[in-house]
């Protein structure tokens, strides 16, 4: 989010000092180490008042910088039983999880504009990472804002005592757990079985200000008195730094409210999130062995469903099992979740429109008999523990974008195996979405795929691997960009490994990206047997990362020709092998830079049998061959 990084990063370690309260705040590398719980961090409650109804902020921290709570061990726990549910009157429901983000920002931005003009000076209050998510979503709401007159208070999960029921929800789910199969972060774990003390975030004493947004579907369900799964309608308690009612009004569509009166929400299953007490009665959570699911809240921390399956009903019309054939164009206008059984198999003969946001799960593979304008996604798509293929799709349309799959907004491939074979398309063989997300231990392949710009896929912003996924690009073409990939920006997070062979294109035969390439830390990138890496931005390794280009042949730089900068970090690799560049200059058999090559302590590059070895257009380099 522009302008808000530098406060966002909770590195800078600040001591402030206040009348009532002393408390130490530490960074997230001493949080990575397992130490929060030794840090003598007194309880935040004193600062209730001055922080959030006067509005005087954090004493002795500086504006414009960011910061996080750690509570010491053997405080005393505050009671959540004395205090009142929230009234009906000051819910507000929203259409769905973005008109939430939009309003929260637009009373974001509202209150921290106040709060500059009375005091010159406003702090956020962050209860978890779900919240970053939103004002990201709503940042267009946010232009205005003055970030460096303001303070940004990252609360820890760790604010929940051991003997709280939602603790429990917090170990499972950094576990193994249906959410999360293959299990958390050994930092995630080692922070919440350490000792713990008081709830940090002072909501207990904001309890008749505080304003509580939900989205439709989690009304819905709150209405009906039925389960709420995990970030469903969880009230958030960014509210209490703001009114209900603010005349300053997001555009978004317009909202509903519960009609009642001011009677408590006690007939719903929702619960608040863990730093502030129970908005209502506690719930059975997925996550939990059954032993503990009687007692156990929903895990809080997030005002908007996440795209779980189970937020979602079921996607009319749509087959589930055996071999079905679609000969009627869909409009489906709801969030839906189209879950298949083993051995379902569907061939398209006409159009699948999604309105809202699809989730994909179980055993899914699409046969695409005739040209047609395949499955669209007004929303995003996020495919969980599925098994899912697309096979012979073909949009022939002009200027058709995504043979398989065109989605507006994001993809989230979490815990699955997703396959694009023989499509084709004008902007994307296989597909064309906006992001595009593997989480951890996800695989995606995109295999005889072809298209103008994007053989097997056009990503229009980043395309992002998570740890331990992989990505492969075989045999895809494209006349213009981007034989295997077109797309804004490339990360690979830890031990990702990504591979283009046999891709061809004009430029970027394996991949062409408009910005950076960037590999994590001990991740793995191959060219082989095609073209290689057109980017417009850096190419930079982190630390034990390796990539190596072969056979490969480009007009610059056969191997990779980076616009900017080449950058290796500590102990990575780059090899060059049998590379060539066919240009009219030959320059860069293996690689071709305009900007510098620099690398850190140990690191390797190997030119090996290239036709040309290094050329870089850098005036601060000299040109080598």
């Amino acid at each position: 989010m522009r302008g808000m990084s530098p406060i966002l990063a909770v590195q800078e370690q600040v001591l402030p000092k206040h009348a009532k309260a002393t408390f130490r705040l530490a960074s997230a590398a001493e949080h990575e180490r397992g130490k929060p719980s030794t840090f003598p961090v007194a309880s935040m409650m004193p600062l209730a008042p001055a922080w959030h109804v006067s509005g005087r902020g954090l004493h002795g921290v500086k504006p414009g910088t960011g910061v996080q709570f750690y509570l010491r061990s053997g405080a005393d726990v505050l009671s959540t039983g004395k205090v009142p549910p929230a009234a009906a009157s000051r819910v507000v429901i929203k259409p769905d999880a973005e008109a939430v983000a939009f309003e929260l920002c637009a009373e974001v931005a509202r209150a921290a504009k106040e709060a500059v003009a009375a005091r010159g000076a406003f702090v956020l209050a962050i209860p978890g990472g779900s919240i970053l998510k939103m004002l990201v979503t709503g940042s267009s709401q946010l232009e205005g804002v003055e970030w460096d007159k303001g303070v940004l208070a990252y609360v820890n999960h760790k604010c929940v005592p051991n003997d709280d029921a939602s603790k429990k929800v917090l170990v499972a789910s950094a576990g193994v757990s249906e959410k999360y199969p293959m299990g958390k972060s050994e930092a995630m774990k080692k922070a919440i079985e350490g000792m713990e003390g008081p709830r940090a975030f002072p909501a207990q004493a904001l309890r008749s200000t505080a304003c509580y947004l939900l989205d439709e579907a989690a009304a819905s369900s709150l209405s009906e008195g039925k389960s709420v799964m995990r970030a469903a309608a969880t009230a958030e308690l960014m509210a209490p730094l703001f009114g209900c009612g603010s005349p300053a009004a997001p555009s978004a569509p317009p909202e509903k409210r519960l009609l009642s009166p001011d009677p408590p929400l006690n007939h719903t299953d929702l619960v608040t999130p863990r730093h502030a007490g129970p908005i209502a009665e506690a719930s059975v959570s997925r996550n939990l062995e059954p032993a503990l699911r009687e007692a156990a809240p929903v895990e809080a921390g997030a005002a908007f469903l996440e795209d779980e399956s189970a937020d979602y009903p079921l996607c009319e019309g749509l087959p589930r099992n055996g071999i079905r054939v679609i000969d009627t164009a869909h409009v489906i206008s709801t969030n839906c979740t189209w879950h298949g059984h083993p051995g379902l198999q569907v061939t398209l003969k006409e159009t699948l429109t999604f309105q809202g946001n699809l989730v994909l799960k179980g055993e899914i593979q699409i046969m695409g008999e005739q040209e047609l304008d395949g499955i669209n996604v007004s929303g995003k798509m996020t495919v969980i523990a599925a098994n899912a293929s697309f096979v012979g799709c073909r949009n022939r349309m002009k200027d058709g974008k995504g043979g398989a799959l065109f989605i507006q907004r994001d993809l989230i491939v979490s815990n699955s195996s997703v396959k694009f074979e023989n499509c084709r398309a004008s902007a994307g063989g296989g597909l064309y979405t906006g992001s595009f997300l593997q989480e951890a231990e996800s695989t995606v392949t995109f295999e005889n795929c072809f298209g103008n710009a994007g053989g097997g896929a056009h990503v229009r912003n980043d395309f992002t691997q998570g740890p331990k996924s992989s990505a492969i690009f075989r045999s895809c073409s494209a006349n213009g960009f981007g034989g295997g990939l077109y797309t804004g920006s490339f990360l690979q997070e830890a031990e990702s490994m990504v591979t283009f062979e046999n891709c061809t294109g004009l430029s970027g035969g394996g991949a062409s990206v408009k910005e950076n390439f960037t590999q994590g830390r001990k991740s793995s990138a191959i060219f082989r047997n095609g073209g290689g890496l057109y980017t417009d931005g850096s190419f930079s390794q982190e630390a034990e990362s390796t990539v190596t280009f072969e056979n490969c042949t480009g007009s610059f730089g056969g191997g990779a020709h980076v616009k900017k900068n080449f950058t290796q970090g500590r102990n990575s690799s780059a090899i060059f092998r049998s590379c060539s560049a066919a240009g009219y200059s030959g320059d860069g058999g293996g690689l071709y830079t305009d900007g510098s090559f620099f690398q850190e302590a140990e690191s390797m590059v190997t030119f090996e049998e290239a036709a040309s070895t290094l050329a870089a257009a850098s005036p601060k380099q000299k040109k080598a061959r």
